[in-house]
């Protein structure tokens, strides 16, 4: 009797003592705890098993069919240091995307401040978002992105000059707006306050001031110009008035004159000016900001460029507005055979080097093959 005690007692102990309803406790605890510890690995590695084996994958996909397939994973996880698993313009893209998505600065902290795509990140966030306070992040090359929120904002909030990191940017900052303001007022005073000395990073911002989306083609020029010359290059894009192209110093003021008058060409057909009457008299008997001599020039160019031939550029009286003229037909036609007849070295030259470049330039009208005299 006193053995089958023993043995009953023994059996509801189990191993090491313990009751099998307390092995039972155990075991459940121990199980849970498993899948707490994973639960916890899981949430605090964003490179996640998952998503590390998908992007994985994704490397033996052709190129454009990776940067579907990782901007997937980026988009799971809100992670954008997948994007470096892409190269050149696809990590890029990738960038821009989750940032856009995100609309946090916070999804750039992945990918660690030595990443070559950190200041990307935050650029196109900072952009994106116009929150010119995250350009700070960059510490020293702060300016760009600034910058980049400037064009953003269209040069409309200069506080965020603050952010651009150093007195020597903040400076430049601060002109860029300046300078935009007194376009804006129609200040032209303002320009003799510049200075005629080379200053690139000056003239940049100016630039982007002024017209947002530059062409490559004038920029070529303007950006060779000191400030003070680049201000008096943009108040006769603005004005109409090629006269001011004459106070440039620097370069040769021929060019300014031939790259304001493609300028005009392109926004004057928003005014009344029937620039496709028969007579001169006719086509420059509208309203709006240009005189006569500037209309005139306006309505040979463009009868040149209709044409195809230079030949309308010769009634110009003012040589340097009839060299602006041939370069215009030139430039926007690509025919160089038209350049010889350009009285200013440089400027003919400068018509060589960029006829073939009538992409850039789009003509407000559709050009014929043609020949027609002047009249």
């Amino acid at each position: 009797m006193a053995a089958g005690k023993s043995l009953q007692k023994s059996s509801r102990q189990g191993i090491g003592g313990l009751s099998n309803e307390q092995r039972q406790r155990l075991t459940l605890l121990a199980g849970a705890v498993i899948i707490m510890l994973a639960g916890v690995l899981l949430i605090s590695s964003p490179k996640g098993t998952p998503a590390l084996a998908q992007i994985n994958a994704c490397a033996s996909l052709k190129t454009q069919q990776q940067y579907g397939c990782v901007l997937a994973v980026v988009n799971q996880t809100d992670n954008a240091s997948y994007c470096s698993y892409l190269v050149g313009a696809y990590a890029q893209r990738c960038i821009s995307a989750i940032t856009a998505k995100t609309n946090s600065s916070f999804s750039c902290s992945a990918l660690g401040r030595n990443s070559s795509l950190y200041p990307q990140c935050i650029e196109s966030y900072a952009e994106k978002s116009m929150n010119a306070s995250a350009c700070s992040l960059l510490g020293s090359g702060a300016y760009g992105c600034v910058l980049n929120v400037s064009i953003a904002e269209n040069f409309t909030n200069s506080s965020v000059c603050e952010y651009t990191g150093n007195s020597t940017m903040r400076a430049v900052c601060s002109a860029a707006y300046s300078f935009k303001n007194a376009v804006s007022s129609g200040n032209q005073g303002y320009c003799s306050s510049l200075s005629n000395q080379s200053d690139f990073n000056q003239t940049f911002a100016m630039e982007f001031a002024y017209k947002p989306k530059p062409s490559s083609l004038s920029s070529g020029y303007a950006l060779s110009l000191n400030p003070r010359d680049y201000c008096y290059y943009a108040f006769a894009g603005a004005t109409g008035n090629q006269s001011l192209c004459g106070s440039i110093t620097q370069q040769d003021s021929g060019q300014c004159y031939a790259l304001v008058a493609n300028e005009l060409v392109s926004t004057s057909i928003n005014y009344t000016y029937d620039f496709n009457a028969t007579s001169p008299s006719i086509a420059c008997n509208g309203s709006g900001p240009l005189n006569t001599s500037t209309c005139l020039e306006l309505y040979y160019s463009l009868k040149a460029i209709r044409t195809g031939n230079y030949a309308p550029c010769l009634n110009i009286t003012s040589q340097p507005d009839r060299d602006s003229c041939i370069y215009s037909s030139a430039t926007l036609t690509g025919n160089t055979s038209e350049c010889r007849f350009i009285s200013s070295n440089s400027l003919e030259n400068l018509c060589y080097s960029n006829a073939n470049l009538t992409s850039i330039i789009s003509p407000p009208v559709n050009t014929t093959s043609s020949s027609t005299a002047a009249t």
